[in-house]
């Protein structure tokens, strides 16, 4: 799961535990034993949750509709799912609510700034800048971000078909999208008494 989503299935208790989830790709291995413990608990939360909804029939339905991507579909995959749960109008029912939940995610990322490896900065920077998470909602602000990710690749998916290939997969990944979102809510709540 992407950025959005790793964060809609978690309560938000502490803002430590918010972004290391979040943002927990940024950590391998064993979580130094000086980080706090908030932060270790979310790492461990984010590989969970990582781990269940890569295994989880609906993203592995979604993966399939996008297997002209190759080996990179799971990223896209990732993406799209983050696109149409920021659509979602049982979450999200107006465009604002969606604008201040992005605003209020990203004040809970300066809390990991001290912690964060020196090879990730520059994509902390970026994503912590306004309008990166909100990128997610506009399908051409999102296309820009698609490629853009495209062209980061080494053998990526050409940019134009790769957003071409998501845009067809889209309505029909809806429904497994809101399925793994709902699967996943009830994965944490059952998990989050051994982590935090």
């Amino acid at each position: 799961m992407n950025y959005l989503a790793h964060a809609l299935v978690i309560p938000w208790q502490d803002p430590l535990f918010v972004a290391g989830n979040v943002l927990g790709d940024y950590y391998k291995g064993t979580p130094p034993a000086e980080f706090p413990e908030a932060l270790k608990a979310a790492i461990r939360l984010h590989r969970a949750v990582d781990d269940f909804t890569d295994k989880h029939p609906a993203h592995k339905g979604i993966g399939r509709l996008l297997e002209e991507l190759g080996r990179y579909r799971g990223v896209f995959a990732d993406i799209l799912v983050d696109h149409i749960l920021s659509q979602n109008l049982e979450i999200f029912p107006a465009k604002e609510d969606f604008g201040r939940y992005v605003t209020q995610l990203r004040a809970q990322f300066g809390v990991l700034r001290p912690f964060v490896p020196p090879g990730r900065l520059e994509h902390y920077h970026r994503i912590s800048k306004p309008g990166w998470l909100e990128s997610y909602r506009a399908s051409a602000h999102l296309k820009t971000l698609v490629q853009g990710v495209c062209r980061r690749m080494s053998h990526g998916p050409h940019p134009e078909t790769c957003w071409q290939v998501m845009m067809v997969a889209r309505p029909l990944a809806e429904e497994k999208a809101w399925k793994l979102y709902l699967d996943t809510r009830i994965f944490v709540n059952e998990l989050l008494f051994k982590f935090y």
